[in-house]
């Protein structure tokens, strides 16, 4: 795992390992809510980051992979915005950013 989990509630496979649908809060803090596959975040689910970000979308083996919204919480990207493709935790592929309060406040970006 990316990080080791302090508490988890929901499906095992037969080693004991979170596996099929359950919810699980790492060391980080952060709650994934959604699939496991063999102990990761593996499929679709809800990540609320202990620092107030947020993650819809799927992971693969715990990183944020496939199609997902990602919003961030309070700080100084507050309300920004990436919905589209992601590969190994990064934005890649088509997607579009939306900028939150400040400067460039509701300026969207498509690739």
């Amino acid at each position: 795992m990316p990080t080791e989990l302090v508490s988890y509630e929901g499906e095992r496979n037969e080693m004991g390992e979170p596996h099929g649908r359950g919810i699980s809060i790492d060391t980080d803090g952060d709650r994934w809510e959604g699939e496991f596959r063999d102990g990761y975040p593996d499929g679709k689910g809800v990540c609320k980051y202990a620092n107030g970000d947020r993650y819809e979308g799927y992971e693969v083996q715990g990183k944020i992979h496939g199609q997902g919204r990602y919003t961030c919480g309070p700080g100084p990207n507050n309300g920004n915005v990436y919905e589209g493709e992601w590969k190994d935790g990064k934005m890649h592929g088509q997607g579009t950013f939306t900028w939150g309060p400040g400067p460039n406040k509701g300026a969207v970006y498509e690739g």
